[in-house]
Formats: C-alpha cells, sequence, structure tokens
C-alpha cells in the first residue's frame, strides 16, 4: 500500500539508550513505541509489510543464514526502497518476559548436551512477525534510570554465526519484570520480546 507521507514528523523523547518514538501527520499522533540504541549489523532485507497507518511496518529479511521479521523504527522517514537490499541497522529487542536460564545443559536421547554459551532466536507462536522466544549470554549491562523507563540494557548475541560472527543486539528488561533478578554479564538469559531496528 501506498500511503501519503506529506506532514508526517517523528520525534524522539529522551537521549539516552532507551526512549520513545512518537510520529505524528499534520500534527496529530499516528503512534509511539519504544525505541533502543541497538548494536550495529548487516541485514539483508527481502520484503515489505506495509501497515494500514503508512508509517510502521514490518521487515522480513536475513542476518547471514538466520530468515526472519522486524520493526523498523523509522520506517516512516525514508522512502520504501531504503528498506531492501544489504543495510546496515542498529538491532534491539524490548523484553515482556525474561529470567535467569536455570541449567545450562540439556539432556536428549542422544544424551547431554552444554548450552551455558547457546545463543538462538525463535518466533513466538501465533506472535506478530517481530516477536521472538531468545535464549542468550549477556556481554555487557548497563542500568538505565530516567523518567520513562527503569531497568537494564543488554548486549547479547541473538544467534551464533560460526561463518560470520555472532549478530548481537541490545535488549532492554524493564525492572518490573525482572523483579529481584539483577543481570550480570555471563549470565544465561531466556524470555521473549519485540525484536526492532533503526536503518542506518
Amino acid at each position: 500500500m501506498n500511503s501519503d507521507r506529506e506532514g508526517v514528523m517523528g520525534y524522539r523523547y529522551d537521549d539516552g539508550p532507551v526512549g520513545v518514538r512518537t510520529v505524528t501527520r499534520t500534527g496529530d499522533t499516528v503512534t509511539a513505541y519504544p525505541v533502543l540504541s541497538g548494536s550495529q549489523q548487516t541485514f539483508y532485507a527481502g520484503g515489505l509489510e506495509e501497515w494500514e497507518n503508512g508509517v510502521e511496518a514490518w521487515i522480513h529479511g536475513e542476518f547471514g543464514p538466520a530468515s526472519l521479521g522486524l520493526f523498523p523504527t523509522n520506517f516512516f522517514e525514508r522512502e520504501r526502497d531504503a528498506f531492501g537490499g544489504e543495510r546496515e541497522v542498529s538491532v534491539a529487542a524490548f523484553l515482556y518476559d525474561a529470567g535467569p536460564r536455570e541449567e545450562d545443559t540439556v539432556s536428549t536421547d542422544a544424551g547431554k548436551f552444554d548450552i551455558s554459551e547457546m545463543a538462538a532466536i525463535l518466533p513466538v507462536d501465533e506472535g506478530a512477525p517481530d516477536d521472538y522466544h531468545i535464549q542468550t549470554v549477556v556481554e555487557d549491562v548497563t542500568k538505565v534510570e530516567n523518567t520513562l523507563f527503569e531497568g537494564y540494557v543488554l548486549e547479547a548475541p541473538l544467534f551464533r554465526n560460526p561463518e560470520d560472527g555472532d549478530v548481537t543486539a541490545q535488549l532492554f528488561l524493564g525492572s518490573h519484570l525482572a523483579g529481584t533478578y539483577e543481570p550480570e554479564i555471563g549470565d544465561g538469559l531466556v524470555g521473549s520480546g519485540w525484536l526492532q531496528a533503526r536503518f542506518l
């Protein structure tokens, strides 16, 4: 669908790593959503699903061998052809269910396997194209406390790519979800979240 973007403007509230993007059309708010600074990666964008409001979309594509969908946080501010082909993006996810991994091994009929360094991402059943289950290992932690958000910005791989290296993202875990858990570097983390990217 080709929408009219005349009069569309975007605003970001809070200059820290986590903030809120508000998009307006001729002064009226169309949408607002949280955003993270993200971790820069190379993404091959191969498909676009534009939303009815004309300022949001899902992008389908590949990080190396992995095919997935994500929400482009700056879709409203560029021409649609800027969201196709090989692009540099800043990748992030807002976790809406997360906690420490309880076991470092898993037993199957084939034997017992060490998953302490495992990083994997799987679609949420019946979820949107940008909803994923994430199992990962925390590589960096920053505590965030501002007028809009309180929680942790984590650096962690979404999955491991032996040929080209890990695909890393920033993950935000709100304090209201973390409860008494305080993430630390080296922790195994299991959760679900909303995957987004800012196209650079």
